[in-house]
């Protein structure tokens, strides 16, 4: 955005002129957002900017400016602006109504004499320039992701979301992005009858989303709005950890949604048992992992299991609890695989990523764990503290010798190098060998041996889980890489359900058939 304000303020200002930026706003059924901020720029200076990641449908920025300002400033530039400025000036049009304070009222007809021009005394002041502050990239995550979670929440004509809580970082912030949205939604309501309130539609969208009548109370704190927008639930094996559960349930408290604790192990040991029995395992042995004896490909096994199982309970779970919890439904179930981990198939296919909607998937970590720790003073979570001091860990499997389960540590790669081998692989179109000689300047404290074993491991672990990619939950695209690698459906994930115009066509077209209307 700053880049797109600094080139609008840099076209008038050599040649002078007024410039105005008009933006696209919302989601409209995407998997990009468009950010609004629209621009009015005078002589290299901005004089208004438009609401950035707007709920509204319509946004209006306006500005005074003065013509024949401009057309003395480009008399005294360079020959060939004064040419521009000596030609014939275009014709000015004089209306009858006027966006600045002092105009003639409505429907009283200027004097358009140049006597009525020079003596007419409403002429309001030119806009004064501003100096327009720049959004952190935490605070751009946030507009994004409340838009377009409000949006498809709408288009959905859902009652809100479901997410799995984990404990982790990813899981958390999602978790994030909801309360973000209900910030949001609590300020549209807070606004309620204030002067130029525009937050009407929203208000009304929001008593639709939560099943209440029109006119209706609405809840004015973001707490109040997650504890029915927003369900979670911690589901359990007999892997998880005591610390993770603790901070899951942390997260939820704070954010304010309404937190399950489910046990899933005996639903995956019947799977492993109904499993065993179909496929005649002659030994009877039950799956174990590698801390316990088990082979590798057994603890792949379990791990999967348990992660596809908290898949099923996910969507049980979002089916269900609208009833059982007293709120509206249906729940979206939301994913919590970021880009970098979905990049080289860190993820279990039909896992509890396999959701309706992922905020974050178009995330790296990196600006992932950014985000968590401006949302943590900006949302006052102070719970995401321990969440951004715990070990990136799946949590799929007991602790070996080397200690627990670490992400890092079974990718084979830092979150960090993970993020700059898919900038340079999809922006910078580098293959493994320019990425070596990338990497070799950028890592310059590990070994070329070891830089060489990172870049094919990374390579080696994109192209052999390409597959996953085909079945990526649609996301919000954030960074300029992701595991589409940008080839993503172009199709709207959701449309409007009414269809207003076209419905409308066809009830005038039946009564036209059926004689209730005109021919």
């Amino acid at each position: 955005m700053e880049d797109r304000t600094d080139r609008t303020a840099a076209a008038t200002t050599s040649s002078g002129g007024a410039y105005l930026y008009a933006n696209l706003h919302g989601a409209d059924g995407d998997a990009v957002v468009y950010d609004g901020g629209s621009l009015i720029a005078v002589d290299g200076r901005v004089l208004a900017r438009g609401t950035r990641f707007p709920f509204a449908d319509v946004t209006v920025a306006s500005a005074t400016i003065d013509l024949d300002a401009i057309r003395t400033g480009r008399a005294a530039r360079p020959s060939r602006m004064r040419q521009a400025a000596a030609r014939e000036p275009y014709p000015e049009i004089e209306v009858d109504f006027a966006l600045a304070d002092g105009a003639e009222p409505h429907g009283e007809r200027p004097d358009t004499t140049a006597a009525g021009r020079a003596a007419r005394s409403y002429r309001p002041a030119p806009t004064r320039p501003i100096a327009p502050e720049p959004l952190a990239p935490a605070e751009e995550i946030a507009g994004a992701t409340s838009v377009w979670l409000w949006d498809r929440l709408r288009r959905a004509e859902a009652g809100g979301f479901f997410l799995a809580l984990s404990g982790g970082s990813d899981s958390a912030a999602v978790a994030t992005t909801v309360a973000g949205l209900c910030h949001r939604l609590a300020d549209a309501v807070r606004s309620d009858g204030a002067p130029g309130d525009a937050d009407g539609d929203v208000r009304e969208a929001l008593r639709t989303v939560l099943g209440e009548a029109p006119n209706a109370p609405l809840p004015t704190e973001p707490k109040v709005l997650a504890s029915r927008l927003l369900t979670t639930a911690y589901l359990a094996t007999r892997v998880s950890g005591d610390a993770s559960r603790s901070r899951a349930r942390e997260v939820a408290e704070q954010v304010g949604a309404d937190h399950l604790e489910v046990e899933l192990q005996d639903a995956v040991d019947a799977f492993a048992v109904a499993t065993g029995a179909t496929a005649h395992d002659a030994t009877g042995a039950p799956l174990r992992f590698a801390a316990e004896g088990g082979e590798p490909d057994e603890q792949r096994t379990l791990e999967n299991l348990q992660a596809r199982a908290r898949m099923v309970a996910s969507y049980l779970l979002a089916q269900r609890t609208p009833r059982l919890r007293g709120v509206r439904g249906p729940r979206l179930v939301l994913g919590t695989a970021n880009a970098d981990e979905s990049l080289v198939g860190y993820v279990t296919k039909y896992d509890a990523g396999a959701a309706d909607l992922n905020p974050i998937g178009g995330l790296s970590k990196v600006d992932l764990r950014t985000y968590l720790a401006w949302a943590r003073d900006a949302y006052r979570l102070p719970a995401l503290d321990t969440v951004l001091d715990a070990t990136p860990s799946a949590e799929l499997a007991p602790a070996g010798p080397h200690g627990a389960q670490s992400d890092e540590l079974e990718i084979g790669l830092t979150y960090e190098e993970l993020g700059e081998l898919g900038r340079w692989r999809a922006i910078d179109r580098c293959g493994p060998e320019d990425a070596f000689e990338r990497a070799r300047t950028a890592w310059p404290h590990r070994s070329a041996t070891e830089v060489a074993e990172r870049v094919k491991r990374f390579y080696r672990s994109y192209a052999r889980h390409r597959h996953k990619a085909t079945v990526a939950t649609p996301a919000l695209h954030l960074e300029r890489y992701a595991p589409t690698d940008r080839r993503y459906d172009l199709r709207p994930i959701q449309v409007p359900t009414d269809w207003p115009e076209a419905f409308r066509a066809i009830d005038r077209r039946v009564a036209e058939l059926e004689g209730d209307g005109p021919a």
